[in-house]
């Protein structure tokens, strides 16, 4: 399978999982965005995006092994803008367990 097959075939199937399993109707091939794609091994793995997607995404993932496909569908919980005076290039923290998974330092 060429990207460019790859690419249909994950637009489609995508677009047939949003109709079956989510009731999201009247999205366009041409209307989806392939946002992010990779080839390694033999399989492939894509992200695709449409505004008439709303707060969902899908990725594709092809197999070839077993000449197969797998779309999953997520849901956007947040968009969080961080500036860069507020990167933390800190890697001696870890995550505490808590309901605000906040960091702490060792």
């Amino acid at each position: 399978m060429t990207s460019y097959e790859f690419e249909k075939a994950a637009k489609n199937a995508v677009c047939e999982v949003l109709r079956n399993q989510h009731e999201l109707f009247g999205i366009a091939l041409s209307e989806m965005q392939m946002v992010w794609f990779s080839y390694q091994l033999g399989g492939m793995k894509c992200t695709v995006y449409s505004p008439k997607m709303g707060k969902y995404y899908a990725e594709v993932t092809y197999n070839k092994t077993a000449d197969e496909m797998y779309v999953d569908i997520y849901h956007k919980v947040s968009n969080t803008k961080i500036s860069r005076d507020g990167f933390d290039f800190d890697a001696d923290k870890k995550l505490m367990d808590g309901p605000n998974g906040r960091f702490y330092d060792d």
